[in-house]
């Protein structure tokens, strides 16, 4: 069964991008600003990402096509 609170429910989530990401920064999601990694790719203010993952308390994402 999916958890349907915490960290791990977040993936899935779909955010957009507060500050820049290059490759880390904020995205907000659900209402809420995450700290995120994009895995050493930029992606820009306003763009759509989707949550692929975590590492401790910061969500891994990338760029929603």
């Amino acid at each position: 069964r999916k958890p349907v609170a915490g960290l791990s429910s977040m993936v899935g989530s779909k955010g957009k991008v507060v500050s820049p990401l290059d490759p880390e920064g904020l995205v907000k999601i659900k209402g809420e600003l995450w700290q995120s990694s994009s895995g050493g790719r930029r992606i820009n203010t306003g763009e759509e990402v989707i949550v692929v993952g975590q590492d401790g308390l910061k969500l891994i994402v990338r760029k929603n096509e």
